[in-house]
């Protein structure tokens, strides 16, 4: 009897284990992220990780310095380019992307800030220091010509140019095989498919600064009175266009797609449920999902014990 109740003791430990341990990683994340099917900002550590890096206040100040200075010298003149900011937020997913220590881009959609904006990303990897990472990015611009859509060999240095990302966020880590890996995350994401970085002017203007208070949802931020003007959907709403979760989905197109579409940033502001920007689950789907299998296992070990 006694080796029984060890036993059963034994089973039930086990399954307790994995379905805690499953949910112990979302405890790993700000709560805003659990809901987010396995977001950058949820991520564990790689064993592959070595240090992480951390962006010491010093290269916080550089690395948004460059940014701007490389921002207020575009060629030709640019119109419409506001001032970057460093942004915590941004800055924590990239560390966690770079504590991933994997060598290339996490998807866009795991790394969105939900009910806000997309966010664009530059990586590096090799460099001994941010302003030599900064710079590497920044030389892809003689690839650039104004007007090309393709951007072709020049997205790193778009994204730093990109006019209307104004918040910047950057992590590092130390990792084997691969050395020094830098990540850097843009709100709201540029790199647009089909648009050019700013808009073109004839003579050199001063940065538009309107704090790190940029448009949600893709506003257009006025640069004269840093006022938003938001897109056309009923669930938009407020100073910054916010999306309103007490609003559903419109049945048109939402009911058309499926959650595979929320890849395409656009559908996110217009099916935000969908997209799972809008969720009242405490739980991540694939923690309910684990808990479900815990609990089916425990009623066939609880059967078989007894039967």
């Amino acid at each position: 009897m006694k080796n029984q109740m060890t036993s059963m003791y034994l089973k039930y430990l086990i399954v307790f284990t994995v379905a805690m341990r499953v949910c112990i990683s979302e405890g790993n994340c700000p709560k805003k992220f659990w809901h987010k099917e396995e977001h950058t900002a949820c991520l564990e550590k790689s064993p592959k990780l070595m240090e992480s890096m951390f962006v010491s206040e010093n290269d916080k100040n550089a690395i948004v310095n460059m940014h701007n200075a490389y921002r207020s010298s575009v060629k030709p003149p640019a119109c419409n380019m506001f001032k970057m900011y460093w942004d915590n937020e941004l800055a924590y997913i990239a560390q966690k992307w770079a504590d991933n220590c994997e060598y290339k881009h996490d998807e866009s959609s795991r790394r969105s800030i939900p009910l806000k904006y997309s966010v664009g990303q530059n990586i590096a990897a090799g460099f001994p220091n941010w302003e030599n990472v900064i710079y590497a990015w920044h030389s892809e611009g003689k690839n650039y010509k104004f007007g090309d859509k393709r951007m072709k060999n020049s997205g790193h240095y778009t994204q730093i140019v990109w006019s209307t990302s104004l918040l910047i966020g950057c992590g590092a880590s130390r990792c084997s095989f691969i050395g020094m890996l830098y990540v850097c995350n843009y709100a709201p994401a540029g790199n647009t498919y089909g648009q050019d970085p700013y808009r073109r002017c004839r003579t050199q203007r001063p940065l538009n600064d309107c704090g790190n208070s940029p448009c949600y949802n893709f506003g257009t931020l006025n640069r004269l009175d840093c006022s938003c003007h938001c897109l056309n959907y009923h669930q938009i709403h407020g100073p910054r266009c916010m999306i309103n979760c007490s609003y559903s989905d419109p049945i048109f197109p939402c009911r058309l797609r499926t959650h595979d579409s929320c890849k395409y940033t656009n559908v996110r502001p217009t099916c935000p449920w969908l997209c799972e920007e809008c969720n009242g689950g405490f739980l991540s789907r694939r923690t309910n999902l684990v808990l479900l299998c815990a609990a089916h296992i425990l009623r066939i070990i609880t059967y078989s014990d007894y039967h």
